[in-house]
């Protein structure tokens, strides 16, 4: 495991270019349904090359804010909820739902400012550092899934966390997830995986994969914990039960 501390407070360029888009659909500037400009015009503009522009735009439609319609472009959209659920008692979804019994293994622990998204989740301030856990899910040394859950830091500090022990901070984040929070709110969605996620899943360009969004609460529905977790659909199942 790699502990990363932003010591300049910066996060890194894609997401600094993510957050400047962001704004801008924000701020109206790209009205719902509208297309972006393309990529070499809006890697010209913002002066990055266009990899870390299609990070974030990768980013981007990985928060719902933008569709990608091939051959055609980036459109602006609303988020697209394919399922919106409360759930009784959460659960980490990446070993839960796992056609078969996985590890969990804590890759890497990073503390930066957060994206408005995240802020938004956890209603956090511009001040507030989250902490970053990058946790995998793993089946004879093959990474089925991985989750990158967020917790804000001063949470950390409250619970008097041994930052520099692995085996803690694995045990932390796990029991943070399974007895501090009450319930969640999961949004569910497709996406084409930026790079970052392809490597990581070993994965073809251009093959989706299911992304859950789950907001997660406390005992008097105070947001704790926001998570992002990527499954490799060739190694999950998962079933909704309606009344």
């Amino acid at each position: 495991m790699t502990q990363q501390f932003i010591k300049n407070g910066k996060q890194p360029l894609y997401v600094q270019i993510y957050e400047i888009l962001y704004k801008k659909i924000k701020d109206g500037k790209f009205d719902s349904g509208e297309k972006l400009p393309g990529e070499k015009q809006l890697a010209e503009e913002l002066s990055v090359s266009r990899g870390t522009l299609r990070q974030a735009l990768l980013l981007l439609q990985e928060d719902g804010l933008i569709i990608n319609k091939h051959g055609s472009g980036n459109f602006v959209t609303k988020k697209l909820n394919l399922f919106n659920s409360g759930l009784e008692r959460s659960s980490i979804i990446g070993k839960k739902y796992s056609n078969h019994e996985c590890d969990i293994i804590l890759d890497s622990i990073k503390y930066q400012p957060s994206t408005e998204v995240v802020r938004k989740n956890l209603k956090l301030t511009d001040n507030n550092l989250v902490s970053i856990f990058e946790i995998s899910f793993v089946i004879n040394n093959v990474v089925i899934g991985f989750s990158d859950v967020f917790i804000p830091y001063e949470n950390l500090v409250k619970d008097n966390v041994k930052l520099n022990d692995n085996n803690v901070l694995k045990k932390y984040v796990i029991n943070y997830i399974e007895n501090k929070v009450v319930r969640s709110r999961i949004n569910i969605r497709i996406i084409e995986p930026r790079d970052r996620i392809l490597q990581k899943l070993n994965i073809e360009k251009n093959e989706p994969i299911f992304c859950f969004y789950e907001i997660m609460y406390d005992g008097i529905n105070n947001p704790i914990t926001y998570s992002k977790t990527y499954c490799n659909p060739e190694y999950y199942e998962f079933n909704i039960n309606s009344k």
